[in-house]
């Protein structure tokens, strides 16, 4: 990953105050993984999903969600603007937001997850559903 400067730090620090990043810390503090402050830790639980816990992903039908999902999470982790890299992330396009769009990963998405591999599949399974939009519709406008 490249080298994180300070104004992306101030920006991955206040991201890291919004709600779902929160939520997605209190997961991460739940196993055994080093949070790291210079990444959001929405990313870092998906990451430390795929990569640590392996999300169960043995089963045919989600195992394309590790293959497909790790680069776009890589992508994100190493994106030059965070921010624009963060409403992605939970709106599946960069940018202005418009008045009619909801986010598509949400804290509730996180909250009713009983143990933290299932709170780092529902995201898996959010980032999928934008990567596929994505895919079908094209880049948002």
């Amino acid at each position: 990953m490249s080298v994180v400067t300070g104004q992306q730090m101030a920006v991955v620090n206040e991201l890291n105050r919004h709600p779902l990043n929160q939520e997605a810390k209190r997961w991460l503090c739940l196993v055994p993984y080093p949070v790291d402050e210079d990444q959001p830790y929405l990313l870092q639980l998906m990451w430390w999903g795929a990569e640590e816990a392996r999300l169960g992903l043995t089963v045919r039908s989600l195992q394309h969600l590790r293959e497909d999902l790790l680069p776009v999470i890589y992508e994100l982790m190493d994106y030059p603007d965070p921010h624009a890299a963060w409403e992605y992330l939970t709106n599946g396009r960069p940018g202005e937001l418009h008045p009619d769009d909801l986010p598509i990963l949400d804290i509730s998405t996180l909250q009713h997850s009983m143990i933290p591999e299932r709170a780092a599949l529902r995201a898996f399974q959010a980032l999928d559903m934008i990567v596929s939009a994505e895919a079908y519709y094209g880049p948002g406008d």
